[in-house]
């Protein structure tokens, strides 16, 4: 090869370096109105947790260790020379005083930036703090999510938290209801946080990739994706993410009123919808003794439910308050106590039921349910008498007293022990920016 040709081989690859060089800094951002957004890309947001009234770093808090590990290890891979910023956003959760949240946001996010300064020296001048004093957003995206909220708990909450009135005034009413203190205990310990995000220069992260010139062809021209935005300045973090939550799936029932007397029964509730519920009772004394007492009984009923406390269709709280509906019934049976009540039969009865169920236990700490019921309807049987023999070895049928019977009126009594069946869900927080 002459000299002629190795120049011109040069400098094709130059000129071939400097076309790349220009059409991604200057052809592909001229694409885009905000082509800058487009040359830089947000990682995942790191959540840093703080305790109540504390603007101390605390790696052993809830998951701090596990963030601050996952911080290190993306700007050890990625790089610290192609960080283009670091946004650090801090808020409070919405409880106190709102002049005391807002200096102590303030200090949880000079807390962040101090750590970050002193651990990447190289950063100083890219690390972006603000606060937004109390995380009001995420409050209401808990509730919002939340199943072990009754409807009515749901909408107040959130009724309170998008009113009108000032930040401490809200407090105030949210203090008064009941469940204040369970979000005091299972939501205000994630609110209290600082997020990091950090945004990379797709640009110069690209441009260090690119091929030398002995390696560079006019076929080599990087695949830069252009599609990455910026999150806005408002950032909402996904506290749900990742939170398991129950869902009532059926509701297992004994009548204790039938057991006392030995009358084993085992019903099966199965909730659908929002206010209503389908039950299956079996009830199947069997029993006898020294054929002189026999108490044998095989009863199948259905019944269907509408609850006048509509219920959350993914959440625990259901099959609780008033409720009414239809039953029917079916049943043999055979009674002896000695000789003064001995009759074989079949039964069928229809009817109306109606009741009242409370919740066992304490807030979200429920152990079932007792439910009071009463069934009133028509009755009618089928009925054969008989008779031991002295030895009792022995049934003699009494053919005069063989007949049918019909009844209206009270039909069953309950007091019944629930214990609801519930299956995890996994649900995943949605992600606003």
């Amino acid at each position: 090869m002459n000299i002629r040709s190795t120049r011109f081989l040069f400098a094709g690859r130059a000129f071939s370096l400097f076309l790349t060089i220009v059409f991604v800094l200057f052809v592909l951002p001229a694409h885009s109105v905000a082509a800058q957004q487009h040359h830089r890309v947000a990682s995942d947001e790191f959540r840093i947790t703080f305790p109540v009234n504390k603007s101390v770093l605390d790696r052993k808090y809830r998951d701090n260790a596990q963030a601050f590990a996952l911080l290190d290890s993306l700007l050890a891979v990625r790089g610290q020379m192609f960080v283009d910023s670091v946004i650090v956003v801090s808020k409070s959760s919405p409880e106190g005083a709102f002049r005391v949240n807002e200096s102590l946001s303030v200090r949880r996010s000079r807390a962040v930036y101090d750590y970050v300064v002193g651990a990447y020296p190289e950063l100083a001048d890219k690390v972006k703090i603000s606060s937004e004093v109390e995380s009001w957003a995420e409050f209401a995206q808990m509730v919002s999510e939340d199943p072990s909220l009754t409807y009515n708990s749901r909408a107040t909450a959130l009724a309170i938290i998008d009113s009108n009135v000032g930040s401490d005034a809200k407090k105030t009413q949210l203090r008064r209801m009941k469940e204040y203190k369970y979000f005091l205990n299972d939501y205000f310990p994630a609110l209290r946080f600082s997020a990091i995000v950090v945004v990379f220069d797709r640009v110069s992260e690209v441009i260090a990739s690119l091929p030398t010139l002995e390696e560079l062809s006019f076929e080599d021209f990087p695949q830069i994706d252009t599609r990455i935005e910026l999150p806005e300045e408002r950032l909402v973090i996904p506290v749900l993410q990742g939170r398991r939550t129950k869902r009532t799936l059926l509701a297992l029932k004994t009548n204790l009123l039938y057991d006392a007397v030995t009358a084993l029964n085992f019903e099966v509730e199965v909730p659908f919808g929002s206010r209503f519920s389908v039950m299956v009772e079996d009830v199947f004394p069997w029993w006898e003794t020294g054929n002189k007492w026999c108490f044998q009984m095989w009863e199948i009923g259905v019944e269907g439910r509408f609850w006048f406390r509509r219920w959350d269709p993914r959440g625990t709280e259901k099959l609780r308050g008033l409720f009414v509906g239809p039953y029917v019934m079916s049943s043999m049976y055979d009674f002896q106590l000695d000789r003064k009540l001995n009759y074989q039969g079949e039964y069928w009865s229809a009817g109306v039921s109606a009741g009242y169920a409370v919740a066992l236990g304490r807030k979200n700490k429920k152990w079932g349910t007792m439910e009071f019921s009463l069934s009133a309807g028509y009755l009618q049987t089928d009925y054969r008498h008989y008779l031991p023999t002295e030895s009792y070895d022995k049934l003699i049928r009494d053919r005069y007293r063989v007949g049918k019977a019909s009844y209206f009126g009270p039909t069953k009594a309950k007091v019944s022990l629930v214990i609801p069946i519930n299956v995890y869900n996994s649900m995943k927080g949605s992600r606003h920016e």
